[in-house]
């Protein structure tokens, strides 16, 4: 994300900000407002956990709740709105703005952001982290501000935009149905269940790839299950609308699929790091996952018919755009190793 501070203050509309946390300034201010577009670190940045004002920050419930739950930032100071509602923010010159959060189709919670000044006739969108799908076109927001060419700034998401680089992504419905495919081609030939199958996760980002596979092959007579070590699964519980204040999880998605116990399945949710570096091109680290394979061993005594005492190979899924960051990563992006003990 660029640090420079004009991607972050709104113009036209002093004290208003769109993830400005790398500097502590604003965080002292009682009358600032600051709006966090999605829980990820290189957007919220600086901010401390535990954080006790004077600011407020506003939000999705979803970005909210992990705010709260996992940021343990005291709840008096996070204000949560919902996609589509129009709340407005009045700065110390009296000068109004009236915001609203749209689904930016990038992690859970996350949210493009469109500001209306009325007193300046301004009309500003920013999209904090965001991936283009057809249903942008029908939010009727952006239908009426293009309609009347109303778009004053746009402070835009330029992640892939890069003029040295060329790149072409498939849907996000695509990528999810052919890594789900590419899993789920692995587990039928896995007959013996020797096979551990990683799936790369950030703390927030890559879940609808575990719910499609999970919904998907699973019956009636058997669920999959899929292992999340502590942190991972209370943050899915918390995406997943599970949390202290709900008292229905019968139909939660981590109720019926997910698992602590990393011995009582063969897919498990990694961190994005554990298989390798990412950047500048994909670095794989054969050994850490032979090592996270040996850990997980079951004993004797723990052997069921889907998760033996020892597997034989590691086979990793990690969806990233940068997979096609450069000609290594093109070429390289199916690779095998064999290791031997």
């Amino acid at each position: 994300m660029n640090s420079n501070s004009s991607c972050h203050e709104i113009s036209d509309c002093p004290g208003l900000f769109v993830d400005a946390f790398r500097t502590s300034k604003h965080l002292q201010k009682s009358d600032v407002c600051l709006i966090l577009s999605h829980y990820h670190a290189d957007h919220y940045g600086n901010l401390p956990r535990g954080y006790q004002g004077p600011s407020k920050i506003h939000c999705t419930p979803i970005t909210a709740r992990l705010l709260r739950e996992i940021h343990e930032v005291n709840s008096q100071f996070v204000v949560e709105h919902e996609y589509g509602d129009v709340w407005e923010y009045v700065n110390s010159k009296k000068q109004r703005s009236r915001i609203t959060f749209l689904d930016a189709h990038h992690c859970p919670g996350a949210a493009i952001v469109l500001i209306d000044l009325p007193d300046v006739d301004k009309l500003h969108l920013h999209t904090g982290d965001m991936r283009y799908h057809d249903k942008m076109l029908q939010y009727p927001q952006l239908i009426k501000a293009a309609k009347e060419r109303r778009l004053d700034t746009v402070w835009l998401d330029t992640t892939y935009a890069l003029a040295t680089r060329r790149f072409s992504f498939p849907s996000q419905e695509q990528a999810i149905s052919e890594t789900v495919k590419q899993v789920q081609s692995v587990l039928q030939e896995d007959l013996e269940g020797d096979t551990l199958v990683l799936l790369c996760c950030y703390n927030i980002g890559k879940e609808k790839i575990m719910w499609r596979l999970a919904n998907e092959s699973s019956s009636n007579e058997k669920k999959m299950r899929l292992y999340a070590n502590e942190r991972k699964m209370r943050m899915l519980e918390l995406v997943d609308g599970l949390s202290t204040r709900d008292n229905d999880s019968s139909n939660s998605f981590t109720k019926q699929f997910c698992t602590s116990n990393p011995k009582e399945t063969n897919i498990h949710i990694v961190p994005m790091n554990l298989p390798g570096k990412m950047w500048p091109f994909f670095q794989p680290n054969y050994q850490a996952c032979a090592k996270y394979a040996l850990e997980n061993i079951r004993s004797s005594s723990e052997q069921s018919e889907s998760c033996p005492c020892s597997y034989k190979r590691v086979i990793v899924f990690c969806p990233t755009g940068w997979a096609a960051a450069n000609n290594w990563n093109r070429k390289n992006n199916i690779h095998v190793c064999s290791k031997t003990k």
